[in-house]
């Protein structure tokens, strides 16, 4: 059964309005602000991962792992105990299985939690490598927003400066120029539709309040019920090539 939830609904109007503004912008107009998109996002491609180290270092990452700890030790009857890094790492298939991570983030995630093991037969809580892990990649995801915000403002100061000292002249763009332009918006409203849906994605993973309205409204947990956000959501090879980077 088809039906429209509210991100779906979000994602045609993005959609829309990405393929009106190239419209009324043209193919040249539309190009800039295709090639800051490509620049903010290879940017943060090649520096999400050195910035989001150092975020992990800092006072941010110590409280956001100290939350994932409350939250793993909450939901895992396993994650309370003192193991050492083999039963650990045993154990992961179930604690995964318990806190609802998807089956094609666990490779990845598993990267992470290697990382943050004990040495030898040391023993360790086993929430704790696991909050890290996860503290971890929401650092990495928090400076990927950060450099592309970043960039985009950059950006916008140059531009800005550009406009000041030079008055460029209006030419009212063609019809094939609004055409192409059209096309231009459109990728980047798909480049955006992208960048929510996995945030949708790894809220839906987590056993809160938040994550639970995500699934509810997504009907993630109904086979009968589909929907564009929820279609785009269920695609594994959208997202695991992602994830297969941000690994360890």
């Amino acid at each position: 059964m088809n039906y429209f939830d509210i991100f779906s609904i979000a994602y045609i109007v993005i959609a829309a309005l990405g393929l009106f503004m190239g419209i009324h912008l043209g193919f040249l107009r539309s190009l800039k602000g295709l090639g800051i998109s490509i620049i903010s996002l290879l940017a943060a491609y090649f520096l999400c991962k050195p910035f989001g180290e150092t975020l992990m270092a800092s006072q941010l990452g110590t409280s956001i792992s100290t939350s994932f700890e409350s939250f793993v030790i909450s939901l895992s009857s396993e994650a309370s105990q003192q193991l050492n890094a083999t039963t650990i790492t045993s154990l992961l298939p179930t604690i995964y299985s318990e806190l609802k991570i998807p089956e094609f983030l666990q490779e990845a995630f598993t990267g992470f939690v290697t990382s943050y093991l004990p040495s030898g037969d040391d023993l360790v809580e086993v929430a704790l490598p696991i909050a890290q892990a996860a503290a971890e990649i929401t650092c990495i995801l928090i400076a990927f927003l950060i450099i592309v915000l970043a960039v985009y403002i950059l950006y916008w100061i140059i531009l800005l400066c550009i406009k000041v000292f030079h008055k460029a002249t209006k030419t009212k763009p063609s019809a094939v120029s609004r055409l192409l332009g059209g096309i231009i918006k459109l990728a980047e409203a798909c480049i955006l539709i992208y960048g929510i849906s996995v945030v949708l994605l790894l809220c839906s993973s987590m056993q809160n309040d938040f994550g639970n309205w995500v699934t509810e409204t997504l009907a993630l947990n109904d086979d009968t019920k589909t929907s564009i956000a929820k279609y785009i959501l269920t695609q594994d090879w959208l997202f695991g090539w992602l994830f297969k980077y941000l690994g360890k």
